[in-house]
């Protein structure tokens, strides 16, 4: 019956987050053509409403309790402590090295090999989850995240984008760069499902401490880049419209979402998850923006739904316990045992007296 629940959580909230992430796709695309507006400022803004709505949740868990005050002030108290608080600094800094890294590749690669090279983080996350966490895979599962990868990136390629270049990018630099990235990206959220599996601390506390720390690193990042300069002369809210705010509330929301899928399913169903929502959002640009998708996206669309269907099927088996051997304890005969022998031997030999045995 456990198990039922727990698979029963892991489809709706994966479900969720394909949805949530081709809504957020979509609305963001909206939001880009016809607004001018820093989306750093909107990723920033994203994590404050994580917060916001983690710090909710944690007053509403506490009510669940007998005493909600205490309960609300232990779970505080330990979102503050030091450690996990420190703890929950690793995948933020991961994060913002893997920003950089891309900014770095997006500079010295064309569109099309940035789009394909990033795809292997989709390999990285598997390999960091069974270095990491010990995760089983089978070969056909294996197979099928590679299958994944070229889907996702066949998807997204666009020939008249793949020869756009400058002449002054350092290409081998730039494939590394991209290499690092998804190294980075993979073990910060491979991390991060570990600390929320593994971790007594609630799911919003943890959530509160990994906003705490992309806030800082977001605005660190903000203001030592190009785009300090523009929000000290414009300010931070520049170009803000309705639609970026709902561009907010997605970006806090696929940040929640994303949390639970790595504490109910884990990265991998994850990364299945944002390609499903790609395929989605994408599909669903044809009636909203009168963009239709070219042959390549057909093709690597079928891909994506035939490594699902692998990735499903293919499960490693678990090894079968190995056979119990029972050993036979030797049998040791006592004096009183040796009585009973005497006692059979009588009643053959003396049969004739009707000795009753």
């Amino acid at each position: 019956m456990a198990a039922s629940v727990s698979t029963s959580i892991k489809m709706l909230v994966t479900v969720f987050l394909t949805l949530q992430v081709a809504c957020m796709v979509l609305v963001l695309r909206y939001s880009m053509v016809n607004n001018k507006y820093i989306l750093s400022t909107a990723v920033i803004l994203g994590e404050a409403v994580k917060m916001v709505v983690s710090f909710l949740g944690l007053v509403i868990g506490g009510f669940n309790t007998g005493n909600p005050l205490a309960a609300i002030r232990t779970d505080l108290a330990s979102g503050m402590e030091l450690t996990g608080l420190l703890k929950m600094s690793i995948p933020a800094m991961l994060y913002l090295l893997q920003n950089n890294l891309l900014f770095f590749g997006m500079a010295n690669l064309d569109a099309g090999t940035y789009q394909v090279t990033y795809q292997l983080k989709t390999l990285t996350t598997a390999a960091v989850s069974v270095a990491m966490l010990g995760t089983r895979l089978g070969q056909k599962q294996w197979i099928a995240l590679l299958v994944l990868s070229i889907g996702v990136g066949i998807c997204q390629w666009k020939p008249t984008e793949g020869g756009q270049t400058t002449g002054l990018e350092n290409r081998p630099a730039g494939v590394c760069a991209l290499i690092a990235a998804c190294c980075t990206s993979s073990i910060a959220g491979v991390y991060t499902e570990k600390v929320l599996k593994q971790s007594q601390v609630s799911l919003w506390v943890r959530n509160i401490q990994l906003a705490f720390w992309s806030i800082l690193a977001g605005v660190a990042a903000l203001y030592s880049g190009n785009d300090g300069a523009t929000i000290v002369a414009h300010g931070w809210l520049q170009g803000y419209t309705p639609i970026v705010w709902v561009v907010v509330l997605l970006q806090g929301a696929t940040g929640i979402l994303v949390a639970l899928v790595m504490k109910y399913a884990d990265n991998i169903i994850k990364n299945f998850s944002v390609a499903m929502a790609t395929v989605i959002a994408t599909c669903a640009s044809i009636p909203l923006f009168d963009l239709y998708p070219n042959s390549y996206f057909v093709f690597g669309m079928s891909l994506v739904f035939v490594s699902m269907y692998m990735y499903s099927t293919g499960a490693a088996k678990k090894p079968e316990p190995a056979e119990a051997k029972v050993e036979m304890a030797p049998l040791v005969f006592t004096k009183d045992d040796s009585t009973l022998d005497k006692d059979l031997e009588a009643c053959h030999e003396d049969t004739e007296k009707d000795v009753e045995c």
